[in-house]
């Protein structure tokens, strides 16, 4: 059995921790047009989508469908279209809401924009988790990559986790210096040393680089593939 396993080298990933500069908070855009985005279309039939919603606990879920949503969480759920990049998305900036409680004429849910700046100093003062680290729902496996947008394994690895229907956070540890602080936190406790990058946290199952066999072997021990 062929075994692909490929790695980005991270020369430089001692300056990926340097701060950058605060976002300013501004208006939200009401459309994805509005701030010059790809639209998101959110129907009750699409399966590359997934769906965080504030539960009883205050924290975030992840769900794959609508009718996972519970009746009193759809007024306001974000979206992660996993078809589109996070370049296209503005994912740096920017978070997608949905309101599932009703489909316009169009069969397709409102969405609206917003920035996510103003969303995640909002849930911090609500004392709820980070959007960025949405927990997954009762069953379902935490897949996070690690990597940079240069990174052409990187962005292999996100379309085989698209591929295969598997819903991961997405993390860019060269433009965020809280997700090269997560790595470096996550490479200790691991006992490991990041030497480039995609780094792929499967439920706490810590994997260097891209190698297909072992990512599905991971996947399928902790029910994500």
């Amino acid at each position: 059995m062929t075994r692909t396993f490929a790695l980005c080298p991270l020369a430089l990933f001692v300056a990926c921790t340097r701060p950058s500069p605060t976002p300013r908070p501004g208006p939200p855009a009401a459309t994805a047009a509005d701030a010059g985005l790809a639209a998101v279309e959110v129907t009750a039939t699409r399966k590359d989508l997934v769906f965080s919603y504030v539960d009883a606990d205050g924290g975030f879920r992840d769900v794959s469908s609508v009718d996972s949503v519970p009746e009193t969480s759809r007024a306001q759920v974000l979206v992660r279209d996993l078809a589109r990049s996070p370049e296209q998305l503005g994912a740096a900036e920017y978070l997608y809401v949905a309101d599932v409680r009703k489909t316009g004429p169009d069969g397709r849910y409102p969405v609206s924009v917003v920035s996510r700046y103003s969303f995640e100093r909002k849930a911090a003062q609500l004392g709820q988790a980070s959007a960025v680290q949405a927990q997954v729902a009762d069953g379902g496996s935490q897949v996070t990559v690690y990597g940079t947008s240069w990174c052409g394994v990187c962005a292999k690895t996100r379309a085989y986790l698209r591929d295969h229907g598997v819903a991961f956070l997405d993390k860019d540890v060269e433009k965020d210096p809280k997700a090269a602080a997560d790595l470096s936190a996550l490479a200790q406790r691991a006992g490991l040393r990041v030497q480039g990058v995609p780094v792929i946290d499967v439920d706490g199952q810590v994997l260097m680089g891209f190698d297909e066999a072992a990512l599905t072997a991971a996947l399928a021990r902790h029910g994500g593939g």
